[in-house]
């Protein structure tokens, strides 16, 4: 199976070179950029919402409206929630229009379903950032996002070396880690690069025999909310294999918290480590307080924000990106020039880090059973 995902070699040609990390990050907080002639008007942001509605419209959107006020004082951001519902967002699209947008940052709900909005915004003439999610169908300006596999892979890198550790969870465990993958939207190019790089890392494992995927099943696009389906999907394995699973992944630190639910209706919480995190968001922090969740992949929303805040005032002001060099993408219909920033990897002891990039204090953190911690009694002391 083709996998589209950044770093697959049939569905991306390389254009000049990588848009690096730091390339990126001296496209978001560099000097901004000064206007031919000052431009006001209305920048669509169209998050995805359901489940990950708090991300996008806690942490994405109001960085992203800070920087393009920083930008462009004349300029505004008009924030629209698509929950989950792939009409919803049409509609949204539709309205941008009719309000003439000066240009539309796009989070779709289905990449394979933005084919007629792509295009109508196109005719237009309403330049479309892609922000974190593909699109396909249609051409766009641009594309923002963190490198999809490479997340992955800090995900399965977590177990592996949890596994290898001597002081580690499994130190004293025999047999194969039994382990239970509980993802959402097989199909999609995103989720199947997760799940391709978190492969990548468990394939010699699962060759010598240390891992045993016992359960990989996905929760469907178009169905019940994701929290009622991963939930029951985590039930569902955990009955079929009579509890006997040592170790469970899930796509997000949100989605994590459902199977954690699953977890606990089977008596498991704080027994079965769940691996997998990403976004750093609340709840996953306070999960890896408890010992909940391993680990999360960090991926500093305000540094994509900034970056594609960057992109949208350029083409606005200019027509075109910001000077940089560029891969692009093919999304079946167009190649898309893409900045991919690189996560990393965060556990327990490096939530600091968190406070030191003003993503949350340690009030925000610390907050019910997890505030007498030693890591939160420690953070609070430092305020």
């Amino acid at each position: 199976m083709t996998v589209n995902y950044h770093g697959s070699q049939s569905h991306r040609r390389k254009a000049r070179l990588l848009a690096t990390a730091g390339l990126a990050l001296t496209m978001a907080v560099g000097t901004p950029a000064v206007a031919q002639d000052a431009v006001d008007g209305t920048v669509f942001f169209l998050a995805p919402g359901q489940q990950d509605a708090a991300r996008w419209l806690q942490q994405d959107a109001p960085a992203l409206t800070a920087t393009i006020k920083e930008l462009a004082p004349g300029l505004d951001v008009e924030v629209l929630d698509g929950n989950m519902d792939v009409q919803t967002q049409e509609t949204q699209a539709q309205t941008a229009i009719t309000k003439g947008a000066k240009a539309v940052l796009l989070v779709s709900v289905d990449e394979n379903t933005t084919g007629g909005m792509l295009q109508s915004l196109a005719e237009a003439g309403i330049p479309v950032v892609l922000y974190d999610h593909a699109a396909k169908g249609g051409p766009a300006a641009a594309r923002v996002f963190y490198n999809f596999f490479d997340t992955g892979v800090l995900q399965g890198q977590a177990l592996v070396e949890d596994i290898n550790d001597p002081d580690g969870p499994y130190a004293d465990h025999e047999g194969p880690i039994r382990l239970m993958r509980i993802f959402i939207a097989r199909g999609v190019s995103i989720t199947e690069a997760f799940a391709a790089g978190q492969d990548s890392v468990w394939e010699p494992m699962i060759a010598s025999g240390k891992i045993e995927l016992v359960c990989d099943d996905w929760a469907v696009l178009g169905g019940d909310p994701f929290d009622i389906q991963i939930q029951r999907l985590s039930e569902q394995c955990l009955t079929r294999q009579n509890n006997d699973i040592d170790a469970a992944l899930s796509l997000n630190d949100q989605f994590a918290t459902y199977v954690l639910a699953g977890l606990n209706t089977a008596g498991l919480l704080g027994q079965v480590p769940v691996y997998g995190g990403q976004d750093a968001d609340i709840s996953g922090i306070q999960n890896l307080i408890r010992g909940y969740q391993t680990a999360t992949v960090y991926k500093p929303q305000i540094r994509q924000a900034r970056v594609a805040a960057k992109v949208i005032v350029a083409l606005i002001e200019t027509g075109e990106l910001p000077p940089g060099d560029y891969e692009t993408e093919n999304n079946g219909t167009a190649d898309i020039p893409i900045v991919a920033l690189e996560p990393s990897l965060l556990r327990k002891d490096d939530i600091g880090i968190l406070i030191e990039d003003e993503i949350y204090t340690w009030d925000q953190i610390c907050t019910g059973d997890v505030a007498s911690d030693p890591i939160c009694v420690e953070g609070l002391a430092k305020q």
